[in-house]
């Protein structure tokens, strides 16, 4: 959350949007355009997430049942609330959000507190849950 807060802040109201991804995506080279054309077709969506796979799905049981519980994730959980307008977790590997918005609560997001202490994971889900509050749908 640290280095998500510290690269928000720096980029201020410099760029419409903001793209978010893990450290390991690997990214479609047309994933982006993709993205960015959701939110200029409609000024409500307030942030879109991407399809994300597993990509050693037959290396190992592990693999093979995570890449399982991604596919149901995202080409179903996800894919129904997107038609309904309202993702509940643009998850964290592939997201794109409005950066005017962003900022907007930027600072309550990174002060997140549960029982007293500082919230350290679930920073995606909250995102999403913020950008939905003001209004705006997720896809």
């Amino acid at each position: 959350r640290e280095v998500m807060y510290t690269a928000f802040k720096a980029l201020g109201d410099s760029v419409d949007y903001v793209q978010v991804c893990d450290s390991d995506t690997r990214l479609d080279p047309m994933a982006l355009l993709e993205l960015v054309r959701v939110l200029d077709e409609d000024p409500w969506v307030g942030a879109v997430g991407g399809d994300v796979r597993i990509l050693n799905p037959l290396d190992s049981w592990v693999s093979f049942l995570s890449s399982l519980r991604y596919w149901v994730a995202f080409n179903v959980e996800r894919a129904c609330q997107s038609y309904f307008h309202c993702v509940s977790c643009i998850s964290g590997p592939l997201g794109l959000y409005r950066n005017n918005l962003l900022q907007q609560f930027l600072e309550a997001w990174y002060n997140q507190k549960f029982l007293g202490t500082h919230c350290t994971f679930g920073d995606d889900r909250h995102l999403t849950n913020r950008m939905l509050s003001m209004g705006y749908a997720t896809k």
